[in-house]
């Protein structure tokens, strides 16, 4: 894109693209239309970061000292200039706020060692990813908030915007060292959630960290050593953290996200067998994945918030209805608060598949671990997974490996049947 164009700008403040959007912009050509997203980007859950970003809007931070009130009347700034800057005919992307105010946020997070400091840090890490004020945000952090109750949701916040920064390893490599339990299981689980998202990515996106991480890195990833060596991890922190808390606004503590992160890896992987889903649909019927063994089976995390699963369920339609008299089915989990909602967008938009209404962050997405949505999981006929997205869901790559395994389940389910009959003539 034009360095003076300012759509850029757009797109990232839009939230339509992270740092490794930006990424791809650089490399790749792609529309210039500021309200064409280009598809091919790759854009992160907006549902994941919501959920971590949240303490950050104007609207939801809690006032309860005056330096708190100051983050928040600085935020809104930040936020009426960077908008008005985006609506104005004529920018100077050197005035833009996205490079004046990090060194204003940076003064006010190094005046104190409180609450306040590390929420700045936060906010420089997640709002300034293209700005050199995040590594000194990040160092401030894990200097001086190592004991803050928002420590452990920063450090993931780290792992999660950056995965494609080799700092980051170094960061939770020196953090790791800690004596004390909190940084320390922390940055244990920090550790295996990088090389978990690693692994996501390369399986997506194989190109995504050309010429950032080392060759040799890449291939370990992409061995089952990395997969251990995460599972190892994740067995450390549960034994070491018991009580250690993860995100700020949550009572969930760190060693139940540990332990449904190896649940996933050792459960939920390619080869395994699904385990049991259960649920009920928009009219209140309850269904259950075995009800539907002997057919190929795709499982997809969807709802009306994500707009990754909302762009792809036209498609999702019309691939279903192509499918009709196979042995075949699309089940949907659905992520909408309310069942109502649910039914809503059955009508709208002519689904023709039957979903579990899970509800926001409900059993069914707790039990597969998703942090991203849209997610996909195809099941054989036995109920063995052959196939599970990545960091994101792409039906055009998905759908040969579906239609091979229901291509292979007709011709063994007419071999069956010849044979049946040979016995029986």
């Amino acid at each position: 894109l034009p360095r003076d164009s300012g759509l850029l700008e757009q797109y990232v403040e839009r939230g339509a693209l992270t740092r490794a959007g930006v990424q791809w912009l650089d490399f790749r050509s792609c529309p210039v239309n500021p309200d064409v997203i280009p598809q091919g980007a790759l854009m992160r859950s907006f549902s994941v970061l919501v959920v971590l970003v949240a303490a950050f809007t104007p609207g939801t931070v809690t006032a309860q000292s005056p330096r708190d009130k100051e983050v928040a009347a600085l935020i809104a700034k930040y936020q009426s200039e960077m908008d008005a800057f985006l609506k104005a005919p004529n920018r100077d992307l050197a005035k833009s706020p996205r490079r004046l105010y990090p060194k204003k946020f940076l003064s006010f997070a190094q005046l104190k060692n409180d609450d306040a400091s590390l929420k700045v840090c936060e906010f420089i890490i997640l709002k300034f990813y293209l700005d050199h004020s995040r590594y000194t945000a990040t160092e401030l952090a894990l200097k001086q908030h190592r004991k803050k109750r928002m420590f452990p949701q920063f450090v993931g916040n780290l792992v999660y915007k950056y995965d494609d920064d080799p700092r980051v390893d170094a960061y939770l490599s020196n953090l790791a060292k800690s004596t004390d339990p909190i940084p320390k299981s922390v940055a244990l689980y920090q550790q295996a959630r990088l090389i978990i998202d690693r692994r996501d990515w390369l399986q997506d996106e194989p190109e995504r960290y050309d010429d950032i991480l080392p060759d040799s890195l890449i291939r370990d990833l992409q061995s089952d050593g990395s997969k251990k060596r995460a599972k190892r991890l994740l067995a450390q922190v549960i034994e070491l953290a018991p009580n250690v808390k993860y995100l700020h606004d949550s009572d969930r503590p760190l060693v139940a996200f540990a332990t449904q992160d190896l649940f996933v890896l050792e459960q939920l992987q390619c080869g395994d067998k699904i385990p049991p889903v259960s649920g009920k649909d928009s009219e209140n019927r309850r269904f259950s994945i075995s009800d539907y063994q002997g057919k190929i089976v795709v499982v997809t995390f969807w709802a009306g918030w994500c707009g990754g699963c909302m762009r792809d369920l036209p498609h999702e339609v019309e691939f279903v209805e192509s499918m009709t008299d196979r042995p075949f089915v699309w089940l949907g989990v659905n992520g909408d608060k309310d069942l109502d909602s649910l039914k809503k967008l059955e009508l709208k938009h002519k689904v023709n598949f039957r979903s579990w209404h899970d509800g926001e962050n409900g059993p069914i997405a707790r039990q597969f671990g998703v942090r991203g949505w849209p997610a996909m999981w195809v099941i054989d006929h036995e109920g063995v997974i052959r196939y599970r997205s990545g960091a994101s869901v792409d039906l055009k790559l998905a759908k040969p490996a579906i239609e091979k395994l229901v291509t292979d389940l007709e011709r063994h389910n007419k071999g069956v049947n010849r044979s049946t009959q040979s016995r029986g003539n």
